[in-house]
């Protein structure tokens, strides 16, 4: 069934029972569950004046009441006095009117299409499909979230996905300049996203900072080593080694066959080992993919570095802007604000 019929079998529902739409519905005792979730519970043995707990529909009437989606109206009205705990009249046998019908609707389409609690273990919602790119569960929003999940646990999650085969656990795309998976975690302790395994990116990453962390190799089981990345206004690559002269002094470095349709704009830096080398130079620069050194003792040894400038398609296409204005919607805000002694209000959200 989808979403139009089912709002209008509810609307069709709450005609045959008959719904009025005067005051907001009437606040139950609040309990809290051992998840720290709050419901609103009925506080007396009914809740309409004239919806007395024999009607076939009782429980039905209860349900959307406290649920917000009607209300009743007032007693004290003509034919309907007040009781001993001024409760209201619900009208059960009334005609539903146009407007009271929008409102009904209106009101069911903000409230949860299905709503189930429990406190046992298993999955109180399960979903499955065989059919090739079929969906388990979908959730499409215009201007919300699709898929929209909490955790109040320090060790579970709030949205989980798995896969046992070779296609996603989670899933996202985005058509437009949105994100196709957005995490925020304002707390410097915890992380938007952990990924425990390797992560690959078809893209460009943009980051503020970067490093590796590792089990410290001298004490693996108490501390944690880190280096930054190497990082530069050019879409850089870095290379570099050692080689021992000839009896001439010289020497012929070759580089991988696939290295100058990689990279362009190449830089050089020499370094003796062992003894000065005043005289070393590149003798012949990258050309089929190797270079040449000269100028040095024979038998001695070279470290070579060389850096080059990525020229690959992809790097051509995408070439990664050094400077750039930031959009309408997001100057005034920084990525960073405490760095720059500017207030959190000031800091860039995503979701807004």
């Amino acid at each position: 069934m989808n979403r139009k019929l089912f709002i209008v079998a509810q609307v069709a529902l709450f005609a045959l029972l008959g719904s009025a739409i005067g005051v907001q519905a009437r606040q139950g005792v609040v309990t809290t569950d051992a998840t720290g979730t709050q419901d609103a519970q009925p506080s007396a043995s009914r809740d309409f004046e004239d919806v007395l707990p024999t009607n076939t529909f009782f429980n039905n009437i209860r349900s959307l009441y406290f649920a917000g989606i009607v209300g009743g109206y007032p007693c004290g009205g003509p034919g309907e006095p007040c009781g001993p705990e001024n409760l209201p009249y619900y009208r059960p046998g009334a005609s539903v009117s146009r407007g009271q019908m929008a409102k009904i609707a209106d009101n069911s389409r903000k409230r949860p299409g299905i709503f189930i609690d429990t406190a046992t273990d298993g999955q109180p919602i399960y979903s499955r499909t065989s059919f090739p790119n079929g969906r388990g569960i979908q959730g499409d929003s215009v201007y919300g979230n699709g898929v929209h999940g909490i955790s109040a646990s320090t060790t579970a999650s709030g949205v989980y996905g798995e896969n046992a085969v070779a296609g996603f656990g989670i899933a996202g795309r985005t058509i437009n300049s949105g994100s196709a998976v957005f995490g925020d975690n304002p707390n410097a302790a915890g992380f938007a996203g952990n990924f425990n395994g390797n992560v690959r990116v078809q893209g460009t990453l943009s980051k503020a900072a970067g490093s590796f962390e590792i089990d410290h190799p001298l004490d693996p089981a108490n501390k944690y080593l880190y280096h930054s990345f190497v990082e530069s206004p050019d879409m850089m690559n870095i290379y570099n080694g050692n080689v021992t002269l000839d009896e001439k002094g010289e020497a012929v470095v070759q580089m991988p066959d696939w290295f100058e349709a990689l990279n362009m704009e190449f830089r050089y830096q020499l370094t003796a080992i062992g003894a000065p080398g005043p005289n070393l130079y590149v003798a012949e620069e990258i050309k089929d993919n190797h270079f040449a050194i000269a100028g040095g003792k024979a038998g001695s040894k070279v470290s070579w570095q060389v850096t080059g400038i990525r020229h690959d398609p992809y790097a051509e296409q995408y070439r990664i802007p050094v400077e750039k204005d930031k959009p309408t919607g997001e100057k005034g805000t920084y990525l960073h604000p405490e760095v720059y002694g500017q207030p959190d209000s000031k800091r860039l959200d995503p979701l807004k």
